[in-house]
């Protein structure tokens, strides 16, 4: 039993080592393995190994783990795990199946078998190969094959896919269409049994270079054989892919050209005939009559477009008539009323578009015509029936909206006619409609130029309306026609043909009614296509339906209207318009020679008046009376009211004479009137453009002239502005033409050297018309004479005016010279007394120094118990040596020569050392507001003396305090110093005698102090100057130059005693 129990330990020893050799063996083979490799018990599903890449990928602990729990997160054995395969024959076969991970979601190509294991046990062991990448190629393609199926049954091509030996292997739905078999019976079938033989031989062709390795082209043509035998044109486009298993595959794109290649083949040969019938479209223009026109068009439908059966009819009257045919057997003759409903024709005449009938014994309006036949003298009508006719087409010849006739083409086949026949027949028609225009258009010029040269020799109005009416009915054609004529403000019928005799009619030109009266307020053409429709149509004749009007106009001026009548819907076009504005212009022409030949006369008559009112105006000799007479004779040249206005050299009224006008209305004018800077504008640059000759014309019509001469805003309309600049018009609404109430006409009476010396102007012209340079020439003439009048008148009253100036210019004068001989006598006498002051200066101060020595002598000898009042006495003596010093020191300094001696000083240094030499008053304030700058050169005692001098009166001025300020300027090269005082100020008079010597307005002193002050700073080159208001104070201003003007020689600038300087002005 012991021993027993040892036997299978052992075992159980070798079998654990031998597990763990195998699980060795394993680790090493498994981890060199880059895919998941594990092993399990097939009855407990307990994981026994696992390589290092299952562990990376579902963790290190799984082994002793149930194989479902961990790789699968599964709650029982999945249907792999099936205990089956290691049972009976299937032991020892390998198992290989697909599947998704349920816990990564990842797919696996999965490799298991049943092996061996030691201790007798069978395990499985499983290879896991991650498919995933080549799981989700698999599915791309898959959808990919779905999406090219879905695109390929829904193509409009025919595909097909054939391999190498060209059977076919897949055909769409709609090459099963295309070729009339079903898609079984073509799939396995070799694609060139579709084929015929031709195309064949193409395709083995291309097979064969393709090959070769030549570059063979993918698309290319080709027939195809349906089931019933017919063939069709194909466009194939081939390409060459690989199925999974690398096969070459080709795939065929069919697409069905049949129908293209013969709707190809049809435009080719519409454009061989379209470029045929434009030869005859060249040939048909250099027609020279009808007859040509007819030939070239018949030729052209029987050779180039086929048709051996043709006709032309023509428009004449109401009636559809033939005028050439070609292709029946006798010949016919065809007139067809437009508004019956016989004919095939004419339904297409009054549709005016092309009409075919491919059985003409089902239409009720065919008509084959009359066969005219010859019995005896007589010409007998037979009508004829259809003569095989079976199919008819019928093109209207159009210009525009006209129908002039109709091109119609017969066979004998039924419905022989199709689009493209039609589409070529209109541009037949068209062609011979243009023909025809141009023929017709140049023969009616011809005509309307013969009218033309007829209408100018016209001696009257009713002549010209007569030729005009005629040209309207027999060149032109028009049966209805009308000529209106502007008169006033309104249009009036003057003459008209094909009316009642008696019709008359007139319309307001501003009014709405009237399609004439349109065209006049236009200035051009109104085409009215359906009167019916027309508001402003008025009838004059029952049953009209389009109506053409054209203005008779001489420039912009509308005189009259040509207008025309029909009867026929859409009846003109342009071409009518275009030949009855030609004779509108020849009518305007002749009208206008006519008026021209009138007003010559008429200017013939006022020349003649002009000559004889100009004998008048010399005859009288007053400058008012002469320039009414002129005024009296502008009024003969149409103008109701005319004014003369005289103006100074500024433009400002100065008198006025005025013809026509009642006090009332010169009065309100005066009121009104434009100041001279107005007019300055009205005869300026921005007006210049408004000039009629001499005159200046504004319209109230023009914006620009309502809003800067009328002052109207440019938003308010002419005729909702209520604003007047002059005096209101007498004319009635009736009597202007195209005159306005508030248009201005005016002119500058310039004399022959340019200068303005008036203003005419006029108003209310008799016709109520605008003025043209015309009838405004003969009156420039007056212009002039006004000018001379009013400029002689001037010129008399200057001479006046000048006899009175020189009168007055020499007493003046001779007050002046008076004036002046008392000042020089005055400065004479200052000059004696300036040297007598020298000569008594110098006898006085000899005995001054005496009697100054002897006080001192004396002062110097008192005893302590001299008198108090001896001091006193003393000390009176000592004050009024001084005072009589300082005054010959004035009169010695007034009349001695001064020189200079100029050193460089700041203003600032000259007032501080003068300052410096006073003791100032306690109620006296200075404020020194002097600069540093500039330095000038100057001699400092001497300007410091009249410094001092002018601080002191400043003082003296100011006895109950006050301030003086000082302040120095520098203006280009001067240097200003003020002294401004705030005492009581100078009056008139004491300013006028200022700075005359001896002029003093203190108690004491001799009157010498400012007059030296001026000869110091005159001396320096300067000036002074006083600026005084009573109770506000004075203010003295010394003006030196900063670098005054050397005396030869040297630095030292002098001056000799200026009796002129008495007279210099000073600034009040």
């Amino acid at each position: 039993m012991h021993g027993t129990m040892t036997e299978g330990r052992k075992h159980k020893i070798a079998e654990g080592k031998q597990l763990k050799q195998e699980l060795q063996r394993l680790r090493i083979l498994g981890d060199a393995i880059d895919e998941e490799i594990y092993v399990t018990y097939p009855e407990t599903h307990r994981v026994l190994f696992v390589n290092k890449k299952m562990e990376e990928r579902f963790g290190k602990d799984i082994v002793g783990k149930k194989c479902y729990r961990v790789f699968q997160n599964l709650p029982r054995p999945c249907s792999f795990c099936n205990i089956k395969q290691i049972s009976g024959k299937n032991l020892g076969k390998s198992y290989v199946r697909k599947l998704q991970n349920q816990r990564n979601k990842r797919w696996y190509r999965c490799m298991g078998k049943i092996i061996k294991w030691p201790g007798g046990k069978h395990v499985r062991y499983g290879l896991a190969i991650d498919i995933n990448e080549q799981k989700k190629i698999e599915e791309a393609l898959q959808d990919s094959e779905e999406r090219f199926r879905l695109i390929v049954e829904n193509s409009h091509d025919g595909i097909t896919i054939i391999d190498n030996n060209f059977k076919i292997i897949y055909v769409n739905s709609e090459l099963s269409r295309m070729l009339g078999y079903p898609r079984e019976k073509m799939v396995g079938q070799d694609f060139r049994k579709f084929l015929d033989k031709e195309s064949k031989f193409m395709v083995q062709d291309k097979y064969i270079r393709r090959l070769r390795g030549e570059n063979v082209p993918l698309r290319c043509e080709f027939r195809v054989l349906r089931k019933n035998g017919e063939k069709k044109d194909v466009e194939i486009k081939s390409s060459e892919i690989r199925d999974r298993q690398g096969r070459i595959r080709i795939i065929g794109q069919l697409l069905d050209i049949t129908e293209s290649k013969r709707m190809e083949e049809e435009r080719k040969r519409f454009e061989e005939r379209l470029s045929a019938l434009n030869k005859y479209g060249q040939n048909l223009n250099m027609a020279t009559n009808m007859e040509e026109i007819y030939k070239l068009t018949l030729d052209a439908a029987e050779k180039t477009l086929g048709f051996e059966i043709a006709s032309i009819l023509i428009i004449e009257g109401k009636k559809l008539c033939l005028v050439a045919q070609r292709g029946y057997p006798k010949r016919i003759s065809l007139q067809l009323p437009l508004d019956k409903y016989r004919g095939i024709t004419t339904r297409a005449a009054r549709k005016c578009k092309s009409v075919c009938v491919p059985d003409v014994r089902k239409d009720k309006a065919y008509f084959g015509g009359f066969l005219a036949e010859s019995k005896g003298n007589q010409v007998v009508k037979r009508r004829i029936g259809r003569n095989g006719i079976l199919s008819e087409l019928a093109v209207p010849i159009m210009v525009g909206n006209k129908v002039l006739g109709v091109l119609n083409v017969e066979s004998k086949k039924l419905a022989a006619f199709n689009e493209e026949d039609r589409k070529l027949l209109e541009i037949l028609a068209s062609h011979a409609a243009t023909a025809i225009t141009n023929l017709k258009r140049q023969e009616r010029l011809s005509a309307l130029n013969e009218y033309g040269q007829n209408l100018n020799m016209a001696t009257s109005k009713e002549e010209i309306y007569k030729l005009t009416l005629d040209a309207m009915e027999k060149t032109l054609g028009f049966e209805f026609a009308t000529v209106f004529m502007v008169e006033g403000k309104n249009l009036r019928l003057v003459a008209h043909r094909g009316y009642p005799e008696k019709f008359t009619v007139a319309f307001p030109l501003d009014g709405d009614r009237g399609v004439s009266a349109k065209a006049a307020r236009r200035g051009k053409a109104v085409f009215i296509r359906d009167v019916r429709k027309e508001k402003a149509f008025v009838p004059g004749r029952p049953g009209m339906l389009s109506e053409l009007a054209v203005p008779i106009k001489a420039g912009n001026e509308a005189l009259g209207v040509l207008n025309v009548e029909s009867e026929r819907l859409a009846a003109f076009d342009e071409n009518d318009r275009e030949l009855f504005e030609i004779l509108a212009s020849h009518a305007a022409t002749a009208i206008s020679n006519l008026r021209k030949q009138d007003q010559l006369r008429g200017l013939s008559g006022k020349l003649a008046y002009l000559m004889k009112n100009t004998a008048e105006i010399m005859n009288v000799k007053e400058m008012h009376q002469r320039l009414r007479v002129i005024a009296e004779a502008m009024q003969k040249f149409g103008w109701r009211r005319v004014v003369i206005s005289l103006r100074d050299e500024n433009l400002e009224g100065t008198d006025l004479v005025a013809s026509g006008l009642t006090q009332e209305e010169t009065k309100l004018l005066l009121k009104r009137k434009a100041p001279g800077q107005v007019w300055k504008e009205r005869l300026g640059p921005k007006f210049e453009r408004f000039k009629i000759g001499g005159f200046y014309y504004l319209p109230w019509t023009d914006p620009w002239i309502r809003e800067n001469v009328h002052g109207v805003a440019p938003e308010v309309p002419a005729d909702k502005a209520t604003t007047y600049a002059g005096v209101p018009s007498r004319l009635s609404p009736e009597e202007m033409v195209n005159w306005h109430p508030q248009d201005m006409l005016y002119a500058p009476l310039r004399t022959p050297n340019g200068r303005i010396v008036g203003i005419l102007s006029m108003d209310d012209p008799i016709d109520g018309r605008i003025p043209t340079k015309e009838s405004l020439a003969p009156l420039e003439l007056f212009l002039y004479q006004a000018a001379i009048i009013i400029e002689n008148a001037q010129l008399i009253e200057s001479l006046k005016e000048a006899r009175e100036q020189l009168e007055q210019k020499v007493d003046e004068r001779t007050r002046e010279l008076r004036k002046s001989q008392e000042q020089l006598l005055k400065a004479q006498r200052l000059a004696v007394i300036g040297e007598l002051a020298g000569m008594v200066g110098h006898d006085l101060r000899n005995p001054l120094t005496s009697i100054a020595a002897a006080t001192y002598y004396v002062k110097m000898r008192q005893s302590p118990e001299t008198n108090g009042k001896i001091k006193e006495m003393l000390e009176l003596i000592e004050k009024n040596i001084a005072y009589s010093n300082k005054i010959i020191n004035d009169l010695l300094d007034y009349s001695r020569e001064i020189d200079l001696e100029l050193l460089e000083h700041t203003p600032k240094s000259i007032i501080e050392e003068s300052l410096s030499s006073l003791e100032m008053p306690d109620n006296i304030q200075v404020i020194d507001l002097t600069e540093s700058k500039p330095k000038v050169k100057v001699d400092i005692d001497k300007i410091k003396r009249a410094c001092l001098n002018l601080i002191r009166n400043a003082i003296d001025a100011m006895p109950e305090g006050g301030t003086l300020t000082i302040k120095s300027e520098q203006t280009d090269s001067l240097l200003r110093i003020s002294f401004s005082d705030t005492g009581m100020g100078m009056s008139k008079e004491t300013m006028e005698r200022l700075w005359t010597p001896l002029f003093t307005t203190k108690a004491k002193g001799m009157g010498f102090g400012l007059s030296i002050c001026k000869r110091i700073v005159e001396a320096h080159g300067g000036s002074i100057a006083v600026e005084s208001r009573r109770g506000k104070g004075t203010t003295f201003t010394i003006t030196i130059p900063i670098q005054p003007k050397a005396k030869e020689g040297g630095e030292e600038v002098w001056v000799k005693p200026l009796e002129s300087s008495l007279l210099t002005t000073m600034r009040i």
